[in-house]
């Protein structure tokens, strides 16, 4: 009997998938109530306020649940896995979060461990001239699923998009994201999200076809929440 039979991965892959949703998407409501001024800080900083609150939501499921649940990597280097690795960059860059599965489904070293790759933007008005958001949130955050130079979400089916909502609307910064995705990268479709958003939180579902990263059928999430 073949016990390692390809279709089980998805399934895998989906758990692992939904779970970190989750845990993410609880961590985001609770950095948004929390009375810190995460609004008026770098987005960097707003990360590690993130992280820390992804260690304590981990800690407490795992203890309540008997679960073993790994927190969130924060900044963890893409690490090389094959001989090619060696001779690129890729290793050296760092998503802002890494949610690794181990894949007993694999068939080869390179796909015994696949991460979920989680990127985290401030969105809002431009800080300065050359420091645009809602087009950094493009340009330096979704498209590095996309590039050679990053290979964001390599060998795995999706991958996730913070957003962290500074001082506009839900549905103002959903309109110029979209305006900056038609001039910027036009073969992503655009951010759908269902509006106007109910709390302080909200999540949709992007189906990409990429050219440079495999697979090349790739779902990126994008969970913004309102820090206002």
């Amino acid at each position: 009997m073949n016990r390692r039979s390809l279709p089980d991965f998805p399934a895998l892959w989906k758990r692992h998938e939904e779970l970190y949703l989750k845990l993410f998407s609880k961590a985001l409501g609770e950095l948004a109530q929390k009375d810190s001024g995460a609004s008026t800080l770098d987005e960097n900083l707003i990360s590690d306020q993130l992280a820390i609150i992804l260690n304590r939501i981990c800690f407490e499921v795992n203890k309540t649940t008997k679960q073993e649940i790994s927190k969130p990597l924060r900044e963890l280097p893409i690490q090389p896995v094959e001989p090619k690795d060696l001779s690129s960059f890729r290793q050296r860059k760092k998503p802002d979060f890494t949610c690794d599965l181990i894949n007993t489904f694999a068939d080869s070293p390179e796909d015994n461990q696949i991460s979920f790759h989680v990127e985290c933007k401030k969105l809002g008005s431009p800080t300065s001239m050359s420091w645009i958001l809602n087009k950094n949130y493009i340009t330096e955050g979704m498209s590095r699923f996309d590039q050679k130079s990053h290979e964001y979400g390599n060998r795995a089916p999706s991958g996730v998009m913070i957003g962290y909502l500074v001082n506009m609307t839900f549905e103002t910064v959903l309109d110029e994201v979209n305006v900056r995705i038609r001039q910027l990268a036009s073969k992503m479709p655009e951010i759908k999200f269902i509006l106007p958003a109910l709390g302080k939180t909200i999540k949709t579902r992007q189906d990409l076809t990429r050219e440079f990263v495999s697979p090349k059928k790739f779902a990126l999430f994008h969970l913004w929440v309102d820090l206002i």
